[in-house]
C-alpha cells in the first residue's frame, strides 16, 4: 500500500489517539498532524522516485521495543504520497498506529509545506549578509561574524564555519574576568538583536499585506512584549471550505491556544473572510484585533499572542 492508501483508510481522530499515546509531548499540536493528515490524503502522488517508507521497530538495549517510520520526511508531499509503505513482519500494529509513526516521521521539518520551506531558510539565513533592509538583521549578522572569528581558528576568519582539529573547532583561548563579562554581554546583545530582528520581519511581512491598516499600537506592543507566538492554520479540507476548517481545527484539536495573552492578532488571508466566522474566532481569542487580506490561495489564518 501506498501512504496515501493507508491514510484513505484511517480517520484522524483514531490517528490522534495514537500520537498522544506514543509522543505525550505531541499532544498540544494535533491541530497541526490533522492540517498534514488532511494535507497529504488530498494531495495527488506526483515525481515518483521509487524510494520506500519503512515501518519498523526500533530496539534500544534496557527500554522497550518502540515503532518508527523511516524516509516520509526526505521530500515534497506529491512524492512521499505515493511512496510504497512497508511494514515489518515482526510489526502487528493498527493501520491507525501506523499511519501516527509516519505522520510524526513525515512532520520532522514541519506541518505543512510552508512551514517546511520556513525552517529550511531558517537554518540558511546566517550564511550570508542579509539584504531585506532589516536593520536589526544585519546588525546581528555582523556581531556573530566577529564572535564567529574571534573563536574559530586562523583559517576560517571570515567565513562562517568552524574546521575541526581533533575533538575541538574552537581554539583554546584564556579569558581573565573582564574577557568574560565581555563576552557574556557580546551574548545578550546578538540574543536581543535576533529578537528584534524577528519581530521587525514579522510586522513588515503584516504591513505588505494590510498597507492601508493602522498597526501603530500592534507595532508598539510586539517589540516591548515579554514573549510572543505565532502559530499559523491553514485549510487542507478536501472541498476547501476555508474558516470553518479553520475554526474546528481551533476549537477541536488546539489545546495548546492560549486565552491569557494580552494581545491576539488574528491575520485572515482568505478569498472571502465572512464577518459571523471571524467574530465566532474572535470569541476564543485573547484581546484579538483582525488585519483581513484577500488573496486567491488557500485561506490561513495567522495567530499572533503577545505575552507582557
Amino acid at each position: 500500500m501506498t501512504l496515501k492508501e493507508i491514510l484513505n483508510k484511517v480517520d484522524f481522530d483514531n490517528v490522534a489517539t495514537y500520537i498522544v499515546e506514543l509522543y505525550p509531548d505531541m499532544a498540544n499540536c494535533l491541530s497541526g498532524f490533522k492540517m498534514a493528515f488532511d494535507g497529504m490524503r488530498n494531495t495527488i502522488p506526483d515525481n515518483p522516485d521509487g524510494e520506500k517508507i519503512k515501518v519498523e521497530y526500533y530496539i534500544e538495549e534496557g527500554k522497550a521495543p518502540c515503532l518508527v517510520a523511516y524516509h516520509s520526511d526526505n521530500a515534497d508531499w506529491e512524492t512521499v504520497v505515493g511512496r510504497e509503505v512497508v511494514i515489518d513482519s515482526n510489526v502487528s500494529a493498527p493501520l491507525e498506529e501506523i499511519a501516527a509513526v509516519i505522520l510524526f516521521d513525515a512532520t520532522f521539518y514541519g506541518f505543512t509545506p510552508q512551514d517546511r520551506e520556513d525552517t529550511f531558510a531558517e537554518w540558511q539565513e546566517g550564511r550570508t549578509p542579509p539584504t531585506d533592509g532589516n536593520p536589526y538583521r544585519l546588525k546581528w549578522w555582523h556581531l556573530t561574524q566577529r564572535e564567529h572569528d574571534s573563536k574559530c581558528r586562523k583559517e576560517d576568519i571570515g567565513t562562517r564555519t568552524y574546521t575541526w582539529v581533533g575533538e575541538n573547532p574552537l581554539t583554546k583561548k584564556r579569558m581573565n574576568r573582564i574577557k568574560r563579562k565581555c563576552a557574556y554581554r557580546w551574548e545578550k546583545r546578538i540574543d536581543e538583536l535576533e529578537r528584534l530582528a524577528n519581530r521587525w520581519d514579522l510586522l513588515q511581512q503584516i504591513k505588505r499585506s494590510a498597507p492601508n491598516t493602522d498597526l501603530s499600537l500592534f507595532e508598539g506592543l510586539l517589540f516591548k512584549a515579554a514573549r510572543y507566538e505565532v502559530s499559523r492554520r491553514e485549510d487542507y479540507s478536501a472541498d476547501g471550505i476555508g474558516l470553518p476548517y479553520i475554526y474546528e481545527l481551533m476549537t477541536k484539536y488546539d489545546r495548546h491556544f492560549s486565552k491569557k495573552a494580552d494581545l491576539t492578532m488574528l491575520w485572515a488571508q482568505s478569498p472571502n473572510c465572512k464577518d459571523d466566522m471571524i467574530n465566532d474566532i474572535c470569541k476564543i481569542a485573547s484581546h484579538p484585533i483582525i488585519v483581513r487580506q484577500t488573496w486567491q490561495k488557500r485561506t490561513r489564518l495567522t495567530i499572533i499572542q503577545l505575552f507582557q
